[in-house]
């Protein structure tokens, strides 16, 4: 018997008097009705194996991606989310509520080979109802109140269409 059981009195449920060693096909224990825990947590919606590259990657952001979160969207009242791991991917800013991912492109983004994989990257993000905001980074230089804009009102209107 457990020591939670046996402090509050009472008979102990199964799961503090088994270890459950093997779990059926199904992910369910048979004496459970719903999965265990530990199974529903091995379900990830993004490639684990990025998580260390998107940590690094939110301590080294590049200037441009720092002065939209610093002067912008960590001050927004909506939640974004920065160096967010999305599949296979790591978005640079990630707002749930509005489903809209916001992508600062360099120079390198204009290359053919490189802006054919950011269209894929796209089309995939998209396939999952995210909505994809690409700005360079010289937008964010010379039209800093007018990306700030284009974002605001992009948000409002996907969080009222889903609202509705």
């Amino acid at each position: 018997m457990s020591r939670r059981c046996r402090d509050r009195g009472r008979a102990p449920a199964p799961s503090c008097t088994k270890k459950f060693s093997a779990v059926s096909k199904e992910g369910i224990h048979p004496s459970h009705a719903m999965p265990l825990p530990w199974i529903m947590a091995q379900r990830r919606t993004f490639n684990t194996g990025n998580r260390q590259r998107s940590q690094r990657m939110r301590k080294n952001m590049t200037l441009w991606e720092r002065r939209l979160w610093f002067e912008f969207l960590s001050t927004y009242p909506v939640r974004f989310r920065r160096q967010r791991l999305i599949g296979n991917y790591i978005v640079d800013f990630y707002c749930a509520k509005a489903e809209l991912v916001i992508e600062l492109d360099g120079g390198g983004h204009f290359r053919y080979d490189v802006r054919e994989q950011d269209n894929d990257r796209t089309h995939i993000l998209e396939a999952r109802g995210l909505h994809i905001l690409r700005f360079a980074n010289n937008d964010v230089d010379r039209n800093f109140e007018g990306v700030c804009a284009v974002i605001d009102t992009l948000v409002q209107q996907r969080i009222r269409s889903r609202k509705g």
